[in-house]
């Protein structure tokens, strides 16, 4: 039931509160937040953070936890077959809160957290969860939990998890919404998806779930568009759709759609709630509208709305709406008269994004700090007990799964990267119990780290880019190559597999013997100046890729151009990247490939290969993933990381090692090894693998 399929999420998320259900749970459910990365262009909010509201009850103050404390999410879980899976679980998608435990659907699994004794439990891939990035969550009228995630929709009944996916009857298997009706029918929304061989997004409109089947319903059923932010089912048994063109409502047999001609505030509907009078309530870019079964009424700033970008709608236990507004704070309603809040009125900070009430009328929510311009980071669980609020910060890991490179050092320690396309968190380092980080305000000359290699010694070389520094023990010490400072942009740096260092800069190739620094030539002595990749094979032979996926081979002599397509021709108007390279103990030299066809029929459909040369010939195997590094392990296996998996070479065997029930769902960027234990870098946490207790 499961199906592999690589999907990347591209826009950013609103919440959205579900409706009450008959036993006064509250749920928000919603599109997925896109991992830093804004929405596409004429969606409603493109350049605001929607962030999450928090609501008030009219309950008498009764607060569950009595002291602040720390909220350990982030330790390692699983140990299936000699695996283990460490997740950042700070980015919060959606909370449940059910009886005295409270559910959170984060992109590194589920956690289940009992506040009341600070227990967390974690539940990834290992488990049965179909992906750790996960977007929604819901609990159905019989028990069972569902969760949606970026490869599938997973149920779990307490016991037994089963997943679904495109191969049962799911459309697309992005899950970004999950509700029921008053049927018991299961409704999910999707998420846009980048087709194989296309750029052009696409998403496949919603399906009802009734028990046995799928159905599926698009715009040409009715639905006003495919692409439904938000799915709310309300208590006369209408379902309703909020979109990027308007609002449907669906009454089981018929489709009716409402737009700004009919009285919406804008087409672009990003909340959708019902307030206990059995009014329907949407949020939009240009403030709230409430339907009364004939008619819409407007609010806005004029009426008393903090601000007309409404992201998320709730109900609290007294009947009062609740409006969040990104990071203007929020908005509260009682039917008469509208309150505004923000941080200077209590709460603990203005961006706060999911929200839940529990069954005592308390507010649980999660809570945001702004990292930079176009990124936000969690950095707890807040709670308010209708008099005060408090916040529980998160401890004990990662701060994003997205790890860029890793690195064992000699006293066994891990250190790993962690950053993305929007700017690196730093160092960062695992002694077995706890996590450690280092930032520029520590000492670093950047907070992304490219690369982490170990010389002959076990010492640890970082890349920043345009330094390479080393730790030792309290401080950071810049390295400067031949004597000089280094000058420029790194553009190669790698380890070869006779433990010396290679390093390419604006200025000159240089290497390292262990000891000493030496320069090999300038930068103007090589055959192009736009180096991207270098390593030298044990037959003294230096290699260099260009930017132009030239491959050059210095054999102490001279530069020669190396035709290494040879063994395989390229089809006509191909192009053709060398993601990587790499030599083995054996002399062999190693390069993965990716190719591009470029024909009409299938325009975008990548073909990947790992090609090596003996030193005589080149031979030529076909991968299902882009390659990105190459490792040989102390016992002389060959790892190749790929987008997709990891691959291991024995010198006869391959075996390949999926997402699905081993390492953690993302790119495989980087691995490590120390005495048979494996550290493996994903762009979707890190997984370790005992190698001694599987094989």
């Amino acid at each position: 039931m499961l199906t592999e399929i690589m999907l990347y999420s591209l826009w950013c998320d609103v919440y959205i509160l579900n409706g009450v259900n008959e036993r006064n749970h509250y749920r928000i459910h919603g599109w997925r937040k896109g991992s830093q990365v804004m929405k596409r262009p004429n969606i409603l909010l493109n350049s605001i953070f929607l962030l999450f509201i928090l609501a008030l009850t009219g309950c008498q103050p009764q607060a569950t936890i009595s002291q602040i404390q720390s909220l350990p999410v982030n330790q390692p879980v699983g140990n299936k077959n000699g695996w283990q899976i460490f997740t950042c679980s700070e980015n919060i998608n959606d909370l449940l809160a059910e009886g005295d435990v409270l559910w959170e659907a984060t992109e590194g699994g589920v956690v289940r957290w009992e506040p009341k004794t600070n227990i967390t439990w974690k539940y990834t891939t290992l488990d049965g969860l179909a992906s750790n990035d996960v977007s929604c969550l819901f609990k159905d009228d019989v028990g069972n939990f569902w969760f949606g995630t970026d490869r599938g929709l997973s149920r779990y009944d307490g016991s037994v998890w089963c997943t679904f996916t495109t191969e049962d009857g799911l459309a697309v298997n992005k899950i970004t919404s999950i509700a029921q009706d008053k049927e018991g029918n299961l409704w999910v929304a999707y998420d846009w998806e980048l087709p194989p061989d296309g750029d052009v997004g696409y998403s496949s409109g919603v399906c009802r779930y009734d028990g046995v089947n799928w159905q599926t319903f698009t715009r040409k059923d009715g639905l006003v568009s495919d692409y439904a932010y938000t799915i709310f089912c309300d208590i006369q048994g209408n379902t309703w759709f909020g979109t990027d063109i308007g609002l449907s409502k669906y009454d089981g047999s018929t489709w009716h759609t409402f737009t700004t001609e009919d009285g919406l505030p804008s087409n672009h509907v990003s909340a959708i709630s019902q307030d206990k009078q059995g009014n329907i309530w949407i949020g939009s870019g240009n403030g709230v509208s409430r339907y009364d079964g004939n008619n819409w009424h407007t609010f806005g700033e004029s009426d008393g709305l903090g601000n007309n970008v409404v992201a998320d709608i709730a109900v609290d236990s007294q009947g009062r709406l609740w409006f969040s507004h990104g990071h203007y704070g929020i908005s509260r309603y009682d039917g008469k008269s509208w309150q505004n809040f923000t941080k200077n009125d209590g709460l603990p900070t203005d961006y706060v994004v999911e929200i839940t009430p529990d069954y005592n009328g308390n507010i649980w929510f999660s809570i945001y700090k702004r990292e930079s311009t176009n990124f936000l980071h969690t950095t707890g669980i807040g709670y308010y007990d209708g008099k005060f609020w408090q916040s529980y910060p998160y401890s004990g890991g990662l701060t994003s799964n997205t790890i860029s490179a890793i690195a064992v050092d000699e006293t066994g320690n891990i250190w790993c990267g962690l950053g993305s396309g929007f700017g690196g968190e730093g160092a960062w380092y695992y002694n077995g119990a706890d996590w450690h980080t280092f930032t520029t305000g520590d000492g670093l000359p950047s907070n992304y780290v490219y690369d982490i290699i170990p010389d002959k010694r076990g010492k640890l070389w970082f890349n920043f880019g345009s330094t390479i520094s080393q730790y030792d023990g309290s401080h950071w010490i810049s390295i400067t190559a031949s004597g000089g400072s280094i000058d420029g942009y790194i553009s190669a740096f790698s380890r070869d597999s006779e433990g010396n260092l290679w390093l390419v800069n604006d200025t000159e190739v240089a290497w390292y013997d262990g000891i000493n620094w030496h320069t090999l030539m300038g930068i103007d002595d090589l055959p192009r100046k736009d180096i991207k990749l270098v390593t030298h094979d044990i037959r003294g032979n230096v290699w260099l890729v260009d930017e132009k996926n030239g491959l050059w081979q210095f054999d102490g002599t001279g530069w020669h151009s190396i035709d290494w397509q040879m063994i395989s021709p390229l089809p006509k108007n191909a192009t053709v990247s060398i993601d990587s390279i790499a030599s083995d103990n054996k002399g062999n030299v190693w390069i993965g490939t990716s190719v591009d066809p470029h024909t009409r029929t299938s325009p975008r459909a990548y073909t990947y290969d790992l090609r090596w040369f003996d030193g005589k010939t080149w031979n030529i195997t076909y991968f299902n993933g882009r390659v990105n590094s190459i490792f040989q392990d102390n016992d002389g296996n060959l790892w190749f990381c790929k987008g997709s998996g990891l691959t291991r070479y024995n010198g006869t065997i391959w075996r390949t090692f999926i997402p699905k029930d081993e390492i953690a769902y993302g790119g495989v960027r980087a691995i490590a090894e120390s005495d048979g234990i494996y550290w493996i870098a994903t762009t979707g946490g890190i997984s370790r693998f005992d190698s001694k207790s599987r094989e």
